[in-house]
């Protein structure tokens, strides 16, 4: 395993308030997997919800795949 795939989820909640939770997985269609129903997680406060590829060897991250905003941009989509 060369590569691990993290899943950032963060809310802002009532601008003071903010939650933050990451997954780490060991495959990419896990992270996928993970990303996507994080995606539906998704209500009325900003969110942030990003699939960050790392390479173990380089401790270089790269992101796969990033959304910002709330269920309507979501939907605008």
């Amino acid at each position: 395993m060369d590569k691990v795939y993290i899943v950032n989820f963060v809310i802002n909640q009532g601008g003071d308030y903010t939650t933050m939770e990451s997954t780490y997985h060991k495959t990419l269609e896990e992270g996928q997997g993970e990303f996507n129903e994080s995606l539906d997680s998704v209500g009325e406060d900003p969110t942030m919800v990003e699939l960050v590829e790392l390479d173990l060897g380089t401790m270089k991250g790269k992101i796969l795949e990033s959304f910002e905003g709330t269920y309507e941009d979501l939907n605008e989509e």
